[in-house]
């Protein structure tokens, strides 16, 4: 960790220039500063194994958290794709039942109106859904990045930002 020289933001090791500001990382200055953080953590490495299980417990229950999320949002998209095809399917229904007695586009008009009605509920409910599914990733997001227990890796592990 090290500290900008201009605006005094902390940042991790392995940025070269201050995210805030853009101050470029002064080595020098920072050399002092850098000791002391790692005679800290030396002091502090009993607290790193107990963080260690915690980090064990907690990455599963992120991730499940992240799955639900991701469920909830293929949920919604899948009802309004069907919301979308239903008008259709009532319509060709309709058209079949009543095909013979009326005449043909006035019996895809019969079937639409019902598929109508059908549909924009179901349209409705489904962005409600993907709405829930992604202020969920969203909260998930936000406990995750701002989570003391967790280290950037980690971070970027649960997040499923990690590339490699």
């Amino acid at each position: 960790m090290w500290n900008c020289s201009e605006c005094r933001e902390v940042l991790d090791d392995e940025l070269d220039e201050c995210w805030v500001c853009g101050t470029q990382r002064d080595d020098e200055a920072q050399e002092s500063e850098f000791t002391e953080a790692k005679k800290v953590a030396a002091d502090m490495a009993p607290l790193n194994y107990e963080s260690d299980a915690t980090n064990r417990l907690l990455l599963p229950r992120y991730a499940d958290a992240y799955i639900v999320a991701r469920t909830i949002v293929g949920f919604g998209n899948l009802l309004k794709a069907f919301a979308l095809v239903a008008p259709v399917i009532v319509a060709l229904i309709g058209a079949w039942i009543f095909g013979s007695e009326v005449f043909v586009p006035l019996a895809l008009i019969i079937g639409i109106l019902p598929g109508l009605l059908i549909a924009v509920p179901l349209y409705a409910l489904g962005l409600l859904l993907c709405a829930q599914g992604q202020m969920l990733h969203a909260v998930l997001d936000t406990a995750v990045n701002t989570s003391p227990l967790l280290s950037k890796r980690e971070i970027r592990k649960v997040m499923s930002l990690d590339v490699t």
